[in-house]
């Protein structure tokens, strides 16, 4: 048994959050220093369902939250994310204290009777606080409030069985101002894309004079070539 407020592992012991889907190198890797600067991550507007083509969203079964996006990885499995999201990103200890807020999430097939019945629970909701609202339910009663609350976040986790090799964990941002904030002794590495970025990150998180960086050194955090997992062949195929 893990022990309490601990994760179980499913195949790892971190959590990686990938930050180069859609960038240029030189993007990804700035943002990667930024979040480590900050050293929190910044929750954002993510749809719950995965849904390239829109049908989802078509049929109005998509919904939203804000959030921050990490996965359960196997190194093995690495290519096929690395395509998907970019090989730039920093992975979270699982036993640390910001790992331990993230929800690993749920996943549902978005035509199923369990998705309409939790539709029609949130139509409930919903409807026990416009009555609230207009008065015909105690206004002092907090319930219904937080009834929404636990249903906003029980919705949070869903997502599309068609992604359900991602193993994806959620931190999901319950009010306007919701930061994931951690300390470099959280970090368990970072992700680049080739060797040579790897020397030169490596070389300044190990360089007294890069403030923001070296407290990542002293942690013995290092950046790792994903090269390094996927192949230097791989890497040029996918150029």
């Amino acid at each position: 048994m893990p022990p309490p407020n601990e994760h179980p592992t499913l195949f790892s012991d971190y959590l990686i959050h990938f930050c180069g889907q859609r960038k240029t190198p030189r993007q990804a890797l700035a943002v990667l220093e930024a979040i480590l600067r900050r050293g929190e991550f910044v929750p954002s507007p993510c749809p719950l369902f995965y849904d390239p083509d829109k049908q989802i969203e078509r049929r109005k079964l998509q919904a939203w939250a804000n959030m921050v996006c990490f996965t359960d990885l196997r190194f093995q499995d690495l290519h096929h994310h690395e395509e998907k999201f970019g090989p730039y990103g920093i992975a979270l200890k699982k036993n640390s204290p910001p790992a331990r807020q993230c929800t690993p999430v749920h996943y549902i097939d978005v035509e199923s009777d369990e998705l309409r019945v939790s539709r029609g629970l949130t139509e409930g909701i919903r409807h026990l606080n416009n009555l609230q609202k207009r008065g015909k339910v105690d206004g002092e009663w907090d319930f219904p409030r937080r009834l929404k609350e636990f249903d906003q976040r029980r919705i949070a986790v869903f997502q599309d069985i068609r992604t359900r090799d991602e193993n994806e964990w959620r931190f999901i941002s319950s009010k306007d101002g919701d930061v994931l904030k951690f300390a470099p002794a959280d970090v368990r590495f970072l992700l680049v894309e080739t060797w040579d970025q790897a020397v030169r990150l490596n070389r300044r998180v190990n360089d007294e004079s890069e403030r923001h960086l070296i407290p990542y050194g002293k942690a013995g955090v290092l950046a790792i070539p994903v090269e390094l997992m996927v192949g230097r062949e791989h890497a040029k195929r996918k150029q």
